[in-house]
């Protein structure tokens, strides 16, 4: 339209114009009169329920209580008012969105996305929050499922089929897929402490962007056509890539100002996100390891975040990572001990996991002997060590525990306190082993006991560590 008004070309009501530039601009304009009415709706319920916010009839999504009461004439009438337009405005947008191409447009639906989703967000209006939450990830990333590849790997034609799955493998963003993951980011920020289940439905959608990022055949639309061949390390044009992925991670780096409630279901939905790709076969497509790491490692950033306040959330990360390490897939396996290291290094190094084990290392006798009776948050951090290597008979995996027990003993021996009995328990289990491999990693951690943490062992230990030690020479 505003090309055509540069141009000097008028619309015109009159439909039997012969002048198809006058049609082209007549069209234009009343599609431009049509979105801003229905924009004009939108950012009116927008603006009323920040209204109803401000006037206290609405918790904030920044409030630690999080409560889904809805009081107050003004905020009931934004609620009215979504109920009753959400379905013709997400299928209005969507529409105009699916066929739109110019970037101005793209960006007007998108700030109407935005704030329709965040006042639903607000009125914590779950169907209608979820299904923008789900239209606009569609507009993000495209990948071809399963059954697709595999038409495309059956096809006659050897050579036909490698280029069609190079084909099939590239991912080009475009200009709206970019703008729409900005807009996602700009939702789940906005709306961190309030998404509860519908993370589930973002995550989906950065794992998506995630294996993008990571792929060699993927570019943006800007310069996919001048250097598609060039390495996006080298060729320095990728900028949207570079934005995205730092976008990506700040998002999780941000959990530490999340309530403690929104962690659990951020930690809940990357689980659930992990565990839909794992099954009973050991073979796995790359898109499920892919979607499995992205679980595990954005799990260790929140840990990472978060260490100020890990006793609630260490069970959620230390479950998965043992559901992750009792699979079949040697794959899935390594990558959960290599984070499960990561992890319990993290906390034991950390100023909380100090305060916590500062006490006196003295302790009744019956801890000797009822060790899984022990409740300090010092024992659930090493614990998932001691049932890995006695519930787990894949010696891969109990050399993989005693690995992070050396680890731990090595780095952060002196401030072990509550665990020594279970440590100590799990050191006699490997004098009974039959694999030298086993034997030889138990003895290194023996010696290291010797050599530094004598000192640090409760008085009540120190036989039974003598004896492991004497078992093992």
């Amino acid at each position: 339209m505003f090309s055509s008004k540069a141009k000097g070309i008028e619309w015109s009501m009159d439909h039997d114009a012969s002048n198809a530039a006058v049609l082209v601009a007549s069209e234009a304009h009343t599609i431009t009169l049509a979105l801003e009415g229905l924009l004009g709706v939108v950012f009116t319920i927008a603006t009323l329920t920040d209204e109803a916010l401000d006037v206290g009839e609405l918790e904030s999504p920044k409030c630690e209580s999080n409560s889904m009461e809805c009081s107050g004439q003004l905020a009931l009438l934004c609620m009215a008012l979504v109920n009753s337009t959400w379905l013709t405005i997400l299928d209005s947008l969507s529409f105009i969105l699916t066929r739109s191409q110019g970037e101005a447009i793209i960006l007007e639906i998108l700030k109407g996305y935005q704030a329709f989703t965040q006042a639903c967000g607000v009125l914590r209006a779950i169907e209608p929050l979820n299904s923008f939450l789900a239209s606009l990830c569609k507009f993000t990333i495209n990948n071809p499922n399963e059954g697709e590849k595999k038409s495309i790997l059956q096809s006659p034609g050897s050579k036909r089929s490698e280029t069609s799955m190079d084909q099939r493998d590239s991912i080009i963003l475009t200009l709206k897929n970019v703008q729409a993951l900005r807009t996602l980011f700009n939702v789940a920020h906005r709306l961190h402490n309030v998404l509860g289940p519908s993370w589930v439905l973002v995550l989906e959608t950065l794992s998506a962007l995630d294996r993008a990022i990571h792929s060699p055949h993927a570019s943006t639309q800007e310069v996919s056509a001048s250097v598609s061949k060039l390495s996006r390390d080298t060729s320095g044009q990728y900028s949207d890539f570079h934005i995205l992925s730092s976008l990506n991670s700040q998002l999780f780096e941000s959990s530490a100002l999340m309530n403690i409630a929104a962690v659990k279901s951020l930690l809940s939905a990357l689980h659930q996100l992990s565990s839909q790709h794992i099954s009973g076969s050991s073979q796995l497509s790359v898109q499920q390891i892919g979607s499995i790491s992205f679980s595990v490692e954005r799990m260790t950033t929140i840990l990472a975040n978060n260490l100020h306040r890990v006793e609630p959330i260490w069970d959620q990360i230390a479950a998965h990572h043992l559901e992750l390490a009792n699979c079949s897939n040697p794959q899935l396996c390594n990558m959960a001990l290599n984070s499960l290291d990561q992890s319990i290094c993290l906390v034991a190094g950390s100023e909380k996991f100090q305060g916590i084990s500062a006490a006196p290392h003295q302790f009744p006798e019956s801890h000797l002997v009822k060790e899984s009776e022990t409740v300090s948050f010092e024992y659930a951090v090493l614990s998932p060590l001691m049932i890995l290597y006695s519930s787990n008979k894949n010696v891969d995996v109990q050399m993989g525990a005693l690995k992070i027990l050396l680890h731990v003993l090595e780095r952060h021996g002196e401030k072990l306190s509550y665990s020594w009995p279970s440590i100590l328990h799990m050191l006699r289990m490997v004098t009974d082993a039959s694999e030298k491999d086993l034997i030889s990693l138990g003895f290194q951690s023996i010696r290291v006991i010797m050599n530094e943490g004598l000192a640090t062992i409760p008085v009540q230990c120190l036989d039974e560590y003598l004896s492991i030690w004497y078992s093992e020479n």
